[in-house]
């Protein structure tokens, strides 16, 4: 009781009740008793079939599943408003908003719709910017809901410096998620890792390839790494979703 479903046509989104059928009133109530309500806080905005069965994609879903895991469980939680993600953009900011806070607002961006296994489907988008961030990345990418409302931030540097080491540890597939790509070659290492700080999962991924030295060698060179940023509330829908598309694998 108390809580309403506001479901547009084509987005799956909850807000709260504030106000009292007028036949639930007897007396006005007096200025004593009133609890002054701010604006409703913003949700995730899902569109419908957001987490059915999509054909494919078991490898990223059970990498994600497995990184994300160690830091919270599946729940289907459409709150967690202003968590801070990266720099002051904050979880369900206004895209455009998160833009502005990270100064990234020069040129017109285009909205691309994502397609990664485990996130909600057919309801993800992401905006990529070109830059200098933290002195290496040079790619940013704000992924939003089906309202255009921040969810998770990945940064990209795909002109690395330097060797590779600990490559004996690189047996994973995917080494950027929100792009969707694996490694296509036995050759080339992978590794992933993940952490939680505060209310945020930071994914780091690293991939490596075999110096082109004319010859065989064993010797590797850093060919692309990224860095994902997930709230808490949002991997765990994430979660939700790859445990229902492995659940019949």
């Amino acid at each position: 009781m108390g809580e309403i479903q506001t479901i547009p046509k084509d987005i799956v989104q909850f807000e709260a009740a504030v106000t009292p059928p007028p036949s639930a009133r007897t007396s006005p109530p007096s200025p004593s008793s009133i609890t002054p309500v701010g604006p409703a806080q913003p949700t995730l905005s899902l569109a419908w079939g957001w987490d059915s069965l999509m054909q494919g994609g078991d490898i990223t879903m059970r990498e994600l599943e497995s990184l994300l895991s160690r830091h919270c469980t599946p729940a289907v939680d459409l709150g967690g408003y202003g968590i801070n993600i990266y720099n002051g953009v904050r979880y369900l900011m206004d895209c455009n908003e998160a833009a502005r806070v990270l100064g990234v607002r020069g040129s017109i961006p285009s909205r691309v719709s994502l397609a990664t296994p485990g996130f909600p489907r057919n309801t993800m988008f992401y905006v990529a910017y070109d830059g200098n961030f933290e002195g290496h990345f040079n790619r940013l990418y704000l992924v939003t809901d089906a309202a255009n409302k921040i969810v998770s931030v990945q940064l990209v540097d795909e002109h690395p410096k330097g060797g590779c080491t600990g490559t004996s540890a690189g047996n994973w597939i995917t080494y950027n998620f929100i792009n969707t790509r694996l490694r296509a070659s036995s050759l080339v290492h992978v590794m992933d890792e993940s952490a939680r700080d505060g209310d945020v999962i930071r994914i780091e991924t690293r991939m490596c390839e075999p110096k082109k030295t004319g010859r065989k060698s064993s010797s590797y060179e850093e060919v692309e790494n990224t860095k994902l940023l997930i709230p808490i509330a949002f991997a765990q829908v994430i979660l939700h979703c790859t445990q229902i598309g492995l659940s019949k694998r």
